[in-house]
């Protein structure tokens, strides 16, 4: 056995040692144990070779061997068995062909996550990737949002009513194409992304005439186009869809409208309790809704005319919209700010609203909500009635029913 003695005496056993053939130690010698054999047949460090696929190379043989570093395994590969494309916002790089990448146009894409930074979507109805530029197979179906302004058909109506109903059914959304609808009924079918993403849709109506003088199905203008889209009316829905009346006075500002029928804002909240804490129609008393008008209010004030009614919930088919157009009606007809009156109109039965109101309330439900009205009108409002005056509201009502 070969033995070296070195200055300090100390002993190495020479048929341990390797001499290095590559990399940042070529000629130096090490024990053998910290060596690998390379597959080109070179020696060099272990700390410094690369597995891949059960063989060794030292980083300065990749590109002969064309061997690249997989960001999905996170280790190193043969680019033939990687793909090459993007890894993040900024840069490109080498993932595995097990990864779950998106091929799109001349790019390709590490992941869906990745993607999606590029505009990049998958539509589960289509079953293929789209980029937002130009929509998926099924963007048929429905415009974007707001890409398209509704039609006037009001002709100079006094009162005009919008209508936006929103809806969760992939059978209706891809019933008709978008400018199908559109050309037949005046009705936009729109995204919108509070909805589900596949199945998603509102319906956005033309702007039409609202007399308040009559009963809506005396109002042909009104009446055909709603009946005209009934089937979409009865589509599925969801606790995220909603049902909004939008309506404007000439020569008066929304905040002067909403003022104006501000004694039946208490019925509003009783009808729809439900909806009291949902963030898409959050309830404020009158003063913010006039002068701190947000889109997500139960009434928003959305600029110098139109009146949005958030509150209402989802449309459940086309008698359900008709009953709420009615109801806005009766109240617009015989508006008022005094809380005490309107609850008078509630339980009077000479009262146009509380006939209405008995269509789909029974004896117990419109009791509860002439106590819900108090209740509300207080915590909101700040405004009390007292509890001798609930008494003889409801004593008056009991005996009506």
């Amino acid at each position: 056995m070969d033995i070296i003695t070195l200055n300090e005496n100390q002993l190495i056993d020479c048929t341990s040692l390797v001499q290095i053939t590559i990399g940042d130690y070529v000629d130096l010698w090490a024990n053998e144990r910290d060596t690998v054999e390379l597959a080109s047949g070179e020696t060099c460090l272990r700390i410094e070779a690369h597995e891949v696929d059960n063989n060794f190379y030292h980083e300065v043989e990749f590109e002969e061997y064309e061997i690249v570093y997989d960001h999905y395994r996170e280790r190193h590969e043969y680019s033939q068995n990687c793909h090459y494309g993007y890894i993040d916002r900024h840069d490109q790089g080498y993932f595995s062909m097990d990864a779950d990448y998106v091929s799109f146009g001349d790019d390709m894409y590490i992941s869906y996550y990745v993607a999606e930074m590029f505009g990049i979507y998958y539509c589960s109805d289509c079953e293929i990737d789209y980029h937002t530029d130009e929509g998926c197979d099924c963007s048929k179906y429905c415009f974007g949002y707001h890409d398209e302004s509704r039609d006037d058909w009001s002709k100079g109506s006094e009162y005009k009513i919008g209508l936006e109903v929103e809806k969760e059914d992939i059978e209706l959304k891809q019933r008709v194409s978008a400018n199908d609808l559109l050309h037949d009924t005046g009705w936009i079918k729109e995204n919108d992304s509070s909805l589900d993403k596949c199945s998603g849709f509102e319906l956005v109506s033309p702007i039409l005439p609202f007399s308040i003088e009559v009963s809506i199905m005396e109002q042909e203008g009104l009446y055909k186009p709603i009946h005209d889209i009934a089937d979409y009316l009865s589509a599925d829905c969801s606790g995220r869809c909603g049902g909004h009346i939008n309506i404007s006075k000439a020569n008066t500002t929304s905040g002067q409208l909403l003022k104006e029928i501000s004694g039946y804002l208490p019925l509003f909240y009783a009808m729809y309790a439900n909806r009291l804490n949902n963030s898409y129609s959050e309830v404020k008393s009158l003063t913010k809704y006039i002068n701190d008008s947000q889109k997500y209010y139960a009434f928003n004030c959305r600029n110098s005319e139109i009146l949005e009614f958030r509150i209402f919930p989802a449309v459940k088919n086309i008698n359900n919209l008709l009953w709420r157009i009615e109801f806005v009606r009766l109240i617009l007809a015989k508006p008022t700010t005094d809380y005490k009156w309107a609850l008078s109109q509630i339980v009077s039965n000479k009262s146009l609203l509380h006939k209405h109101l008995r269509l789909i309330f029974n004896d117990r439900q419109l009791v509860s909500k002439v106590k819900q009205f108090c209740t509300y009108l207080e915590q909101y409002e700040n405004v009390q009635i007292s509890i001798k005056r609930q008494q003889k509201m409801i004593a008056r009502l009991l005996r009506v029913i």
